[in-house]
């Protein structure tokens, strides 16, 4: 794949390594059982994934949809208590 489709394709916030979608459904399952969506480092994959949304925000690295998809879903942004069981 040339290089600019590449480029192109990160600027639109495509994820090359995991399925996005999969693993907000799988936020969208822990917040209706837990009611938030603070998830603790420990859940090895979406406790990951959610810690990845957090540093791509912060670095911008994040398509606006997804921003918004998180936002309708209470998503905390800064949540710095993510190692903690809740």
């Amino acid at each position: 794949m040339a290089a600019t489709r590449v480029a192109l394709l990160d600027e639109l916030g495509f994820d090359w390594g995991t399925n996005w979608y999969a693993n907000f459904r799988e936020l969208c399952k822990f917040r209706e059982e837990h009611g938030h969506c603070k998830v603790p480092t420990r859940d090895k994959t979406l406790g990951r994934w959610v810690t990845s949304q957090r540093s791509d925000y912060k670095n911008n690295k994040i398509a606006q949809e997804k921003i918004d998809k998180l936002n309708e879903l209470g998503f905390v942004w800064n949540y710095d208590g993510a190692n903690r069981s809740e």
